[in-house]
């Protein structure tokens, strides 16, 4: 099982630039980017945390590695709700 750690809780630069940057993609809602190949839409009911939420993961470079992060869209308030760095 892997481990998901919200990055708000996160003090480091970076984790911002990654949540702001997440947020502007999402700005206009998720269509464009749920079908998209940089974000792969997670299709299992556990993964969500309440019933409007869309989850998708993707991948970003951190310190020249590659880290896994989890996106939780919320549709009826359109907006992303919680990121994670899954591990």
């Amino acid at each position: 099982m892997a481990q998901h750690y919200d990055i708000s809780f996160f003090p480091q630069k970076y984790f911002r630039e990654i949540e702001n940057s997440f947020k502007n993609k999402f700005e206009k809602g998720v269509q464009k980017t749920k079908y998209s190949l940089r974000y792969f839409y997670v299709n299992d009911e556990r993964a969500k945390e309440h019933p409007h939420d869309i989850v998708l993961e993707t991948s970003k470079k951190i310190n020249n590695e590659m880290e896994t992060f989890e996106i939780h869209f919320d549709q009826s308030k359109n907006s992303i709700t919680k990121i994670y760095l899954v591990k």
